[in-house]
C-alpha cells in the first residue's frame, strides 16, 4: 500500500456538490412508534391465520398455497 500525497487528500469530498439540509418532521418514538408499526402491519395483513406473524411477503407463493388448500 503506497503513501498518498497530501495534494490528493479529500479529492472526492471536495468534488461533491453541497446540498442544503431540508426540514423533516420529527419521528415518533417509544410506544407511539411501536403502535404505528403495529397498525401498519395489521393493515398489510401480517397477522392473518393463527395469529402468527407472516414474514414472507411473496404474494404469488401465498396465492398458490391458498389454491392448494381449496
Amino acid at each position: 500500500m503506497g503513501a498518498i500525497s497530501i495534494n490528493r487528500a479529500g479529492k472526492v469530498k471536495g468534488q461533491t456538490p453541497q446540498v442544503a439540509k431540508t426540514e423533516k418532521p420529527r419521528k415518533k418514538t417509544g410506544a407511539a412508534a411501536i403502535r404505528r408499526k403495529f397498525n401498519k402491519r395489521t393493515e398489510l395483513g401480517w397477522f392473518e391465520g393463527k395469529g402468527r406473524v407472516r414474514l414472507n411477503n411473496n404474494l404469488a407463493h401465498l396465492a398458490k398455497k391458498e389454491q392448494q388448500a381449496q
